[in-house]
């Protein structure tokens, strides 16, 4: 994370500020907790600074090389923790940024349309077939209506 953390400011802003927030983040107290455990936390932290990065890189600096990596980092980021998927917001401010005639560019758009269709085949497939924590998302309404027993599964009574 540190290095990473490092690449980015450095690239956003240059590298006094970059050695900057390296030193902050490797302070920080989560990051130390995060360190110290085997689980998903750090994992998730790397892969997500490490898509907006990539993101960063491809789109907004329109280096071409790191657009269809950092799909492919958005999409391992969303398998790793459902938070993932707010990723899909990096195009917020990419709309912002680039206005509104040079965001509805070829290369955009179908960045846009694949993202967006990963996330919704993965939620789909996560509601669906998972069979983790099944009484989580148990339905309580019984209908021959698919679409009703589907978003009853959101809403518990």
């Amino acid at each position: 994370m540190i290095p990473l953390v490092f690449l980015f400011i450095k690239e956003l802003s240059n590298k006094y500020t970059g050695t900057l927030a390296a030193i902050v983040t490797s302070l920080n107290f989560w990051q130390i907790e995060f360190s110290r455990e085997a689980r998903y936390y750090s994992e998730f932290q790397f892969f997500y600074l490490l898509s907006v990065y990539f993101f960063y890189l491809g789109f907004f600096k329109d280096k071409n090389k790191f657009k269809i990596p950092s799909l492919i980092l958005i999409f391992l980021t969303g398998l790793i923790q459902n938070q993932g998927f707010t990723l899909i917001f990096l195009f917020i401010p990419l709309f912002i940024y680039k206005g509104y005639k040079r965001f509805f560019k070829k290369d955009i758009v179908s960045a846009l349309v694949i993202t967006t269709s990963l996330i919704v085949l993965q939620l789909i497939h996560r509601i669906l077939f998972w069979k983790v924590a099944i009484t989580f998302f148990e339905s309580t309404v019984k209908s021959s209506n698919p679409v009703i027993r589907l978003l009853s599964k959101f809403k518990k009574t």
